[in-house]
């Protein structure tokens, strides 16, 4: 599909819901509609989402607050009507068992994956046979089990995850696959301890008042260490949340584990004061090498990438400098 004309597409028929909301919400028990129509333009959300340009063009003409809302609505209803079973695929070299609980699971997990580009490096330097890893945003576990291959039984795997609907499913992951070297930790990762809101579309909340939010404990990346271990491996992805999860990993970032951040650039950062600067910075050291990549580019150093590919969300991996046996790897990132 041309992006000019999804965009057209998505501009007329984001319009159309403003003024359609507006007018149903006047009515007394309209809002009854509303999950309806949030699920039929979520689905047009994923399909459009496809092409980068056109999830910028997403971002930018869809206010914060209805964005949420509409997602939120669509999120319930796919949890709440879909019709759950359990898939076989290869993840990596891996064969697994994964529960298909929703449709974002559907989306993601039912079907095979490559090496993500990302593992694929990692695999060059830390993650290795015995590695600690803490992985932060593990929605069903299914990247947990990746990386828990790697390091084997003598390493382990800590995941955090805060969503109650993902965490669960994670478990019955983790049961089906008798995957004994993964501690699921069911909070949410910040840069301090105490509570968070967190929403059932898989990411930190600044509305309280939103339906579908969750109080949850919050606990920092230095607390994991602490009780599970120094980590070897960080591997973050949280939706924009990012920058207030290393700030709670100083002291670990201090021991230069290896480091993974799914950077959500623009938006998703600025709702909590962060850019793409501060993540930077708090990997800038001179022990690490940072390579940076997206869905369509394979990862490079940062010095070397255009640096409009990182007005948008991108890929980076820090590693220790050391002697790697490739410094570049094709783009190759699932999910």
């Amino acid at each position: 599909m041309n992006c000019s004309h999804e965009a057209n597409v998505y501009d007329a028929l984001c319009n159309w819901h403003r003024d359609t909301v507006c007018r149903i919400g006047t009515h007394q028990g309209s809002w009854q509609w509303v999950p309806v129509i949030a699920s039929m333009l979520e689905h047009l959300r994923v399909l459009l989402s496809r092409h980068q340009a056109t999830r910028d063009l997403i971002r930018n003409l869809v206010p914060d607050r209805i964005a949420v809302r509409l997602q939120v609505a669509a999120t319930e209803r796919g949890i709440r009507t879909f019709r759950r079973r359990t898939a076989h695929h290869r993840f990596g070299d891996q064969p697994l068992k994964v529960v298909i609980a929703d449709p974002v699971g559907e989306e993601w997990y039912d079907h095979d994956w490559p090496l993500p580009a990302e593992v694929a490096l990692l695999a060059d330097s830390k993650l290795v046979e015995g590695a600690t890893v803490i992985e932060v945003g593990a929605h069903q576990a299914v990247v947990a089990m990746m990386l828990a291959g790697i390091v084997g039984p003598s390493g382990r795997v800590v995941a955090v995850e805060a969503n109650p609907h993902d965490y669960a499913v994670a478990c019955e992951n983790l049961k089906l696959n008798k995957a004994a070297n993964i501690v699921m930790v069911n909070r949410a990762a910040a840069a301090a301890p105490g509570l968070l809101t967190f929403n059932i579309t898989g990411r930190v909340s600044d509305d309280a008042t939103t339906t579908g939010n969750v109080l949850t404990d919050a606990v920092t990346v230095d607390m994991l260490a602490e009780e599970y271990g120094q980590p070897d491996v960080i591997f973050i992805d949280t939706e924009g949340y990012e920058g207030e999860v290393l700030k709670g990993a100083k002291t670990a970032l201090q021991a230069s584990p290896d480091v993974f951040v799914e950077v959500h650039a623009g938006r998703p950062l600025r709702r909590f004061d962060s850019s793409v600067r501060a993540i930077l910075d708090c990997l800038s050291s001179e022990s690490y090498e940072v390579l940076v990549g997206t869905d369509a580019y394979p990862f490079a150093p940062l010095d070397e990438v255009d640096p409009e590919l990182l007005d948008s969300r991108f890929f980076l991996v820090a590693r220790k400098r050391e002697s790697h046996s490739s410094a570049s790897t094709g783009a190759g990132h699932v999910g």
